[in-house]
């Protein structure tokens, strides 16, 4: 599924910015990174890990959003297991671990500690938003963060990644270079004699 065309998530709210979801993303792989390193041991499972996980990073997140430590105004609105906080205008944002962040299969996924509205919303918005951590599956491979907006029918159509070679990372804001003033040439005037002579031979 290729989400590349598709606008990236500060188009849908301007504090779901680079900085902003590169802020939080850090502060996953942190927890990750050392959570593998403390839980090592022979009675350590991947159970016991994921729940140490998902445990610090809900303790972290709680932290630095009292704490007003983010970038942007972040609110915690649920600091229960259903976790859920508010960055900007955009509410209702969890966090999971999938192996493939653009097709989920944990059953609570889509869950949501406040309702929908109720009226009906366009099918290319973002209505459910995800923290999503990626394991690396291979020694070649990295762990990543995924950040994903998911509309009404449950399908991904916005997404970011903290890894530098994804395809979804780009500044919307990026100032391009203006486009070179070339001046133009007579094609006689570009080759040589000795060219134009190996050119009249081959015809």
């Amino acid at each position: 599924m290729d989400l590349s065309k598709n606008p990236p998530p500060n188009y849908y709210d301007s504090s779901l910015n680079n900085e902003v979801l590169s802020y939080f993303a850090n502060h996953m792989l942190e927890v990750h990174s050392q959570t593998l390193h403390d839980l090592n041991r022979q009675d350590d499972d991947n159970y016991t890990i994921s729940c140490t996980i998902f445990g610090r990073c809900r303790n972290r997140f709680a932290r630095v959003i009292r704490n007003s430590n983010a970038p942007v105004s972040t609110t915690l609105e649920d600091s229960s297991n259903k976790f859920t906080f508010k960055i900007g205008n955009t509410s209702g944002i969890r966090f999971f671990k999938e192996s493939d962040y653009l097709r989920p299969k944990r059953p609570n996924f889509f869950k949501q500690s406040h309702n929908l509205e109720l009226f009906e919303i366009d099918d290319n918005l973002p209505v459910f938003w995800r923290f999503i951590l990626v394991p690396a599956r291979t020694d070649e491979e990295e762990t990543f963060i995924a950040f994903v907006g998911f509309n009404q029918k449950l399908q991904p159509i916005t997404a970011w990644t903290s890894n530098n070679t994804s395809r979804f990372i780009f500044d919307p804001e990026a100032i391009l270079p203006e486009p070179a003033d070339l001046k133009s040439y007579n094609i006689d005037d570009l080759l040589a004699d000795d060219d134009l002579d190996n050119i009249s031979e081959t015809k």
